[in-house]
């Protein structure tokens, strides 16, 4: 099942101004890329590089577990953000509770 429409960032100017203005969490396996909302309903983008992952089935299939993982623990994601969720090379060779736990560890560090 797919993060709920209401739940995702998919304005392209947005995401531009994200990563222009706003503040970053880097790990060992993600780079959270994040800003303030006017509304206090946090939305999420997922980013797999092509520079990172070589073919598409890797890009999708990473970007499928972290938007899985979102939309199952988007109650314990702090309100009140727009979110850039970018997949490092290392995040693929993680199981599935790894990749959750690694994640909802970062998400947490949101100020």
């Amino acid at each position: 099942m797919a993060l709920s429409r209401k739940f995702r960032l998919s304005d392209e100017r947005e995401i531009r101004k994200i990563f222009r203005y706003g503040r970053s969490i880097n790990s060992e396996f993600f780079q959270i890329k994040f800003n303030f909302s006017e509304n206090n309903q946090s939305k999420f983008a997922v980013i797999a590089r092509a520079k990172n992952f070589k073919n598409a089935a890797s890009r999708n299939k990473i970007k499928r577990r972290i938007s899985e993982i979102i939309r199952i623990n988007i109650s314990r994601v702090k309100p009140g953000f727009v979110i850039l969720v970018i997949a490092k090379e290392k995040a693929l060779i993680l199981d599935k509770n790894s990749l959750k736990t690694n994640l909802l560890k970062d998400l947490g560090k949101l100020k």
